[in-house]
């Protein structure tokens, strides 16, 4: 599943910075696609939790939202991941907050 995010108008005026090794040298972030890290054992729980996302409003999927003049895939796909000890859903937006 793919979410869509509108971030335009929360963008800082920023430049040159490192993020996990990559420099960063743009206004509007680059497009990047990054895996989720879900273990198996929690594939279902994270399933339920997207699914209950979707229903509140926070997630939209892309193919539902996206424009004729948008890409094909999102700018930037975020990673979800899931804090086992817990366990506890987790969208790892740290790339996105780079630019915020």
């Amino acid at each position: 599943m793919v979410i869509w995010v509108k971030i335009e108008e929360f963008l800082n005026s920023f430049t040159s910075t490192n993020f996990q090794g990559m420099k960063l040298n743009s206004y509007y972030p680059q497009q990047q696609h990054f895996e989720n890290y879900v273990p198996v054992q929690f594939e279902q729980f994270m399933d339920e939790q997207v699914q209950e996302w979707v229903n509140m409003g926070v997630f939209q999927k892309w193919d539902e939202v996206k424009q004729l003049s948008d890409p094909s895939i999102p700018t930037v796909v975020s990673p979800l991941g899931v804090e086992p000890n817990k366990p506890r859903a987790i969208w790892d937006g740290r790339y996105v907050n780079e630019f915020l």
